[in-house]
């Protein structure tokens, strides 16, 4: 399982939408397209050794026969999934809708995080409560379906989501071992909603605050508004002028517009520099950094997990091979491809690779990922003392005098 929607280094089009006579011919049209657009505009004109013109006339029969636009999408995903990279799939044309984007997007009024395969809850009165099921249904075998700690973490939080209003009966287990049966609300979440070209509309979440006289916490949940980004960074530079250091957290950002990464670091850097590059059908784009006035000059912490996703490991992994910011958590899920999203002639959304990554330390973090140089596990027991141990590590370290 893959996340669906992972959205970096974007480019947008969109092509004239005819009206076939059917749903299935529309199906169809919208196999063609992607068959295309692939073959012409995929990085590697190589397609990674596939036999391209085979694996068409493998699935496009599925989508002839298909009987609803679900059973279409899976075999077009079928399809896409030979490539074997993130950043390709197709996103529902419901998904375009902003008022259900929103609804979409509530979810229960409390932190988790994924632990050792199991959820547990991270907020007062449940810290470190245990979620066995969701509405009666076990919420294990749902989880073992994961092959990643991404896979894990995103079935979790689909599980947790639905319409805000909506009630949701959760089965829970407390540190004791008894079980208890609570019912939730659920809630959209504080941020607000963003678009950017042919993108389903997102949350995003952008904060700063003082940690103590000496350090100050920028979290950010995606790179979309440019603006907002640019405003917050500049606030957070401003207050924390004087102190030792500055922690980004990522963790749970699902990444955004690659060149914002560049445009963060100008807030951090001194002299020119780049994060890397990306490298397309032949041509290749730098991801050049620009230094702010009155950059910051102390130390930089980033916190990353499994979650945090393609224009956020850009800007992870560019900052630790310039040897500006230390990294900590855990392993990011290695989902850093540039890609763009086209409009299909059945509405949905198709986003497809069109670049390589290579990081400023020449290596691909493609499947790989941002490796922290602070590994630091989260256990149920800091969980039910309230402690966030990663960034209580990063604190710890920004706030130390120098040897």
């Amino acid at each position: 399982m893959r996340n669906p929607i992972l959205y970096v280094c974007l480019f947008t089009a969109l092509p004239a939408i005819a009206q076939p006579p059917s749903e299935n011919a529309l199906w169809l049209a919208s196999f063609d397209q992607v068959a295309r657009t692939v073959a012409d505009k995929y990085w590697d004109p190589a397609l990674n050794g596939l036999d391209w013109p085979a694996l068409q006339a493998q699935y496009r029969p599925r989508v002839a026969a298909a009987r609803s636009a679900n059973e279409a999408r899976a075999a077009i995903r079928a399809l896409l999934g030979h490539l074997g990279h993130s950043h390709v799939g197709i996103v529902p044309r419901e998904a375009y809708e902003p008022l259900s984007a929103a609804r979409h997007e509530a979810t229960v009024p409390f932190r988790h995080e994924v632990v050792d395969s199991q959820v547990v809850l991270a907020s007062a009165p449940y810290r470190g409560w245990i979620l066995r099921s969701v509405e009666d249904a076990p919420l294990a075998e749902r989880l073992s379906r994961g092959k990643t700690p991404l896979d894990v973490a995103s079935i979790a939080e689909a599980s947790l989501r639905g319409e805000s209003g909506q009630t949701i009966r959760l089965g829970l287990e407390d540190p004791a071992g008894k079980a208890h049966s609570v019912s939730f609300t659920l809630a959209a979440p504080s941020g607000r909603l963003v678009s950017f070209g042919q993108l389903p509309p997102v949350v995003l979440e952008l904060d700063y605050a003082r940690l103590s006289p000496q350090s100050g916490l920028i979290r950010i949940s995606n790179f979309f508004d440019p603006d907002a980004l640019n405003d917050l960074a500049q606030r957070a530079v401003k207050d924390c002028a004087n102190c030792r250091g500055i922690i980004v957290d990522l963790r749970g950002n699902t990444g955004g517009i690659g060149m914002l990464a560049a445009t963060l670091a100008g807030w951090f850097l001194e002299e020119p520099a780049s994060l890397g590059t990306c490298q397309f059908r032949g041509s290749q784009l730098r991801l050049y950094v620009n230094p702010r006035a009155g950059a910051f000059r102390g130390k930089l912490a980033i916190l990353i997990d499994e979650r945090s996703l393609s224009t956020s490991e850009f800007f992870a992994q560019g900052m630790k091979d310039l040897g500006r910011a230390r990294i900590f958590g855990r392993p990011s899920s290695g989902m850093a491809l540039p890609s763009m999203i086209e409009r299909l002639p059945m509405g949905d959304g198709f986003q497809y690779t069109t670049a390589n990554y290579v990081t400023a330390g020449g290596s691909i973090i493609e499947g790989v990922g941002v490796r922290p140089d602070v590994p630091i596990p989260t256990t149920r027991e800091h969980l039910r003392n309230g402690i966030d141990p990663v960034l209580a590590a990063a604190q710890s370290w920004l706030e130390k005098p120098e040897e």
